[in-house]
């Protein structure tokens, strides 16, 4: 554990919202107490706001009016929300939901009091013929210059128009409105710090996602400023609790974010790769699963596997609505909301080389039941050179971790194991700290997340970890000296 493998960027992981928020007035709860505190509490993050609305959108100045106009579609639940399915390409652009003025100050006052950075999703689907139409993304772009700092997105899985939209859209005539856009930043300087991420891929590891961003980043990489792709475990309307502690679904996400790296290294070999939208099944989750204790086996997994191979940042989908939520109808922090905010207080941003060796498995399978990761941790609770490991227990029987780095060097162990709220409920809606189960008191205040101090002398026989549970170990003081910092080493 003594080598960086990784810098990863320092607001990830990150939150993801559908701009159907603005349709179905969410956004009017920005300003919920309760809701506030639980969204500063996960800052800083990025706060992506896109999903297939964002091809629907429409701004209007000085307006009260929702709705641009009345449209016939079919419409199909998706990820609680529902989705358009047009019945010719020529009925997109009619279709769009309007954001006035009024709803785009409540979103940009909401991020800068949570202390989140905004990432906004464009209309691309805006046209005139085969070229972006950027009029209306023009006009939203001067109205928040002077007022707000926003980075911006365009278009959402362009790459699945055709199933999603009705239309198609080549990867080229993508890269082009990304490279308008561009432009439109360029103009003043008010966007210099701005960043432009894109496009937004899904369906990755097929050939056909290869080929798109390919073709797009050969088009216009040059004008992005990271490379996103989507993904997503499993079907969340077929998927059950099995496959949420199977490894080999779990694993699934290494081989499909290693074709992106893959491309990334071709044709754009200094632009940055972020997870722009992601959680354990697509379609809201699974019901009773993806907002239960269980999910949180997948949710850390992700974190540590893409951190591993590099991916800049994660983006969480998402904060609130559908099963996959973090934050519950009531305002109620659900398992993986816990999951996140320990993360965010215990990992920092350099991921460290960790070699990880089962004794007595009884087959290859056995062992990729037991996951660990670490990194240096962030220096607000521990001291300089202490390292994190966080871990998950996907086998039925107690395993026993030792930890070979550790051996004579002095280090101080804390734990913070996390157990289902509801003893050996694994879809329990609560979770356990230590024993304790997390949750705000009545006048909206955090708990002290309080760790297990480990005893030297256990470190003989190792740490127990027991069955079906995750957490981290802090090695505090364990001078890694690839968490010092320079004037140290």
């Amino acid at each position: 554990m003594n080598r960086v493998i990784q810098t990863v960027d320092p607001l990830s992981p990150s939150l993801a919202l559908n701009q159907n928020i603005i349709q179905q007035r969410w956004i009017d709860h920005f300003k919920n107490v309760k809701f506030m505190k639980l969204a500063r509490s996960l800052g800083p993050s990025y706060l992506r706001v896109g999903g297939i609305t964002a091809d629907e959108i429409t701004f209007v100045m000085n307006s009260e009016t929702r709705m641009k106009k009345s449209y016939s579609c079919s419409e199909r639940k998706l990820s609680g929300r529902k989705k358009t399915i047009f019945s010719n390409k020529e009925k997109v652009e009619n279709a769009s939901i309007v954001m006035t003025e009024g709803d785009w100050k409540k979103l940009n006052e909401f991020c800068s009091s949570a202390g989140w950075k905004l990432i906004f999703d464009l209309n691309l689907l805006k046209r005139n013929g085969s070229r972006w139409n950027y009029t209306n993304a023009q006009q939203l772009i001067k109205f928040t210059e002077n007022r707000y700092h926003v980075n911006w997105e365009l278009g959402n899985e362009p790459n699945s128009y055709p199933h999603n939209m009705g239309t198609t859209i080549s990867p080229e005539q993508v890269g082009e409105g990304f490279k308008q856009l561009r432009k439109l930043l360029q103009a003043s300087p008010w966007w210099e710090s701005s960043v432009i991420v894109g496009p937004d891929l899904n369906h990755v590891g097929s050939l056909n996602a290869a080929k798109f961003l390919s073709r797009f980043l050969k088009a216009a990489g040059h004008t992005i400023d990271g490379i996103t792709y989507h993904q997503y475990d499993m079907n969340g309307n077929v998927a059950e609790l099995a496959d949420f502690l199977n490894p080999h679904i779990l694993h699934r996400i290494r081989s499909q974010t290693q074709q992106i790296l893959d491309v990334r290294s071709k044709y754009a070999p200094d632009k940055s790769v972020w997870l722009g939208e992601t959680a354990s099944a697509y379609d809201g989750g699974v019901k009773g699963v993806s907002n239960s204790f269980a999910d949180g086996f997948t949710w850390l997994d992700k974190l540590g596997t893409v951190a591993q191979m590099g991916v800049d940042v994660v983006m969480r989908q998402s904060l609130f609505e559908g099963s996959y939520a973090l934050i519950d109808k009531h305002f109620d922090p659900l398992p993986d909301y816990w999951l996140t905010f320990l993360y965010k207080q215990l990992v920092g941003n350099k991921v460290l080389k960790v070699t990880q060796i089962e004794i007595n498995k009884k087959n290859d399978n056995e062992e990729k039941k037991v996951r660990i990761y670490a990194h240096c941790t962030k220096d607000v609770r521990y001291s300089k050179g202490s390292v994190v490991l966080y871990f998950i227990n996907l086998k039925n029987t107690t395993i026993y971790l030792s930890i070979n780095s550790l051996k004579n060097r002095g280090a101080v162990i804390d734990m913070y194991l996390l157990t289902p709220g509801e003893k050996r409920n694994i879809t329990s809606k609560s979770i356990r700290l230590n024993g304790v189960t997390l949750k705000l008191s009545s006048t909206n205040t955090f708990p002290r997340l309080r760790p297990t101090r480990i005893d030297e002398s256990k470190l003989k026989l190792g740490i127990k970890i027991p069955s079906f549970t995750y957490g981290f170990l802090v090695l505090s003081g364990a001078n890694a000296y690839a968490c010092l910092p320079m004037t140290l080493k």
